[in-house]
């Protein structure tokens, strides 16, 4: 016979999917923490439950900020829209949560705009190819891993507030 302690809990259960998520909605900074440093890729950062909703969406309407901002420097999908529409800076508790969330958004669009001013000008110096029109930005692309950042992206890339990872799982 089912009590109304475990419907309770039933409840809660069917909308926390990852460990992530449980963390994220209980404000556990130290297991979110170490999620991020097992994890080998970060596939769990942007998973949604039944709602829509994120580890960082669920950590921002709790209002957990320390757990925002190590979702936000680890990369979280700031952009993602639950089943309402709603992304995590709609859903932040507090204004101070909404702005680490905004801040995090402008840092994105900033890189953005760098890596394709980068592509960009790697593209106009490329001298014109016989292939497909298709083919010259993809190889602008690749070609990109042979070149310094500029001073603009380093100094973005400065100012983020990014924890190391490790790469790998110690176990």
């Amino acid at each position: 016979m089912a009590t109304q302690g475990d419907a309770a809990l039933a409840g809660c259960a069917t909308w926390q999917r990852t460990a992530l998520m449980i963390a994220a909605r209980h404000g556990q900074d130290d297991v979110v923490s170490r999620a991020l440093e097992t994890s080998c890729t970060q596939p769990q950062l942007d998973v949604v439950d039944e709602q829509g909703n994120t580890a960082l969406m669920i950590a921002a309407r709790e209002g957990h900020k320390k757990v925002v901002d190590m979702l936000v420097a680890a990369g979280a999908d700031l952009a993602i829209q639950n089943l309402e529409g709603q992304t995590a800076a709609d859903l932040a508790h507090t204004e101070e949560i909404r702005a680490v969330i905004k801040k995090g958004e402008a840092q994105a669009e900033a890189l953005l705009r760098t890596i394709m001013a980068m592509a960009k000008k790697e593209e106009d110096s490329m001298p014109a190819a016989s292939g497909s029109a298709g083919s010259a930005g993809s190889e602008a692309i690749a070609g990109l891993k042979g070149l310094e950042m500029p001073k603009e992206l380093m100094a973005l890339v400065g100012e983020m507030d990014m924890p190391r990872f490790a790469a790998e799982s110690p176990y």
